[in-house]
């Protein structure tokens, strides 16, 4: 055994399990029947435990509201901008596929402001004032900024290993579709830079 196979729990495994066999007098097709089973055992708990680790790594980025009336963590958070020649890039945050009439997930955020800056990577350290819009699931109403207003995203970090920036949203009023009034008092958001056609 070497050293690396020292450092691979299957192997190690096996090796452990084919070790008490064998004092016992097994048969050879017992001994490689007991191989098997260790082995197959093992690479099921190295799955499961990989499994396990991933799923709780976070895919995309994630948004966290301090709204009132209190929202649900927003767990997939991508942002993409469009270029317009001639005029101010878009700029959009968003959980969903916006190219999809409605949400896929929810809740469901979109953010959506103008910049003069040319690449995601250039808003750190800048502030966009954005149009807002959130709906907690299918059926609830949908909260925006009230027309004329607007909340500010303050880009503060980008984190080049993920592609995704860090930023803080400002505080600001909202309405829902129903009439009743809401507010948001802040929050912070990690959003994954994506390409226009992701």
């Amino acid at each position: 055994m070497t050293k690396q196979d020292r450092g691979n729990p299957t192997i190690v495994a096996v090796a452990f399990t084919t070790l008490l066999l064998i004092p016992m007098g097994c048969s050879k097709e017992k001994i490689k029947q007991a191989y098997e089973v260790a082995k197959s055992k093992t690479e099921t708990v190295v799955r499961d435990t990989q499994k396990i680790v991933e799923e709780k790594l976070p895919e995309n980025g994630r948004m966290r509201l301090e709204m009132t009336p209190l929202a649900a963590p927003v767990t997939k958070l991508d942002l993409t901008m469009t270029r317009m020649e001639g005029r101010p890039n878009v700029i959009q945050v968003h959980s969903y596929d916006i190219k999809s009439q409605y949400p896929q997930q929810y809740p469901a955020v979109l953010l959506q402001g103008s910049t003069d800056v040319e690449n995601p990577s250039e808003l750190v350290g800048k502030s966009v004032r954005c149009d807002f819009y959130y709906q907690n699931d299918a059926k609830s109403p949908i909260t925006m900024t009230k027309a004329g207003s607007s909340i500010t995203i303050n880009f503060e970090e980008l984190n080049q290993e993920d592609n995704a920036l860090r930023a803080r949203l400002g505080i600001g009023s909202l309405e829902s579709s129903d009439g009743t009034a809401a507010r948001i008092g802040g929050g912070s958001l990690l959003a994954v830079i994506r390409g226009e056609d992701s």
